[in-house]
């Protein structure tokens, strides 16, 4: 079974979910793989205690930044309200880990605030 990945406009959807999860920055190709393998990714490092997405993910959205060049993509990945498969503290450190791993990686609620000028 695969996700399904939403394309939305940063602006109009992102800024009025009430809810977390992370952003990854520059995310191409294969978007079920990013989603496959970022959860196999979390999984392995304890900071989620399932290999399901769908057991972890809301919903995945990507959606395109406008002013920086080159044109990037993103993926939000927000997590199911109260969810117990999420290991919140584990996950922060691993986050930062994601950063030199994987691609950079903020949570959202950081993500609108740091990078709300890559949008107007």
């Amino acid at each position: 079974m695969t996700m399904k990945i939403e394309k939305v406009s940063y602006l109009n959807d992102i800024y009025k979910l009430n809810s977390e999860g992370l952003v990854l920055c520059g995310t191409g190709g294969d978007l079920q793989e990013w989603v496959t393998g970022v959860t196999d990714y979390l999984y392995e490092e304890k900071a989620i205690s399932s290999k399901v997405p769908e057991e972890v993910w809301a919903k995945v959205m990507v959606f395109d930044t406008v002013l920086v060049k080159p044109k990037r993509t993103d993926m939000l990945m927000l997590f199911l309200e109260n969810s117990e498969n999420v290991n919140i503290g584990r996950l922060a450190i691993v986050r930062l880990k994601m950063n030199n791993e994987i691609t950079r990686t903020s949570w959202l609620s950081d993500y609108v605030v740091n990078f709300d000028k890559d949008f107007r």
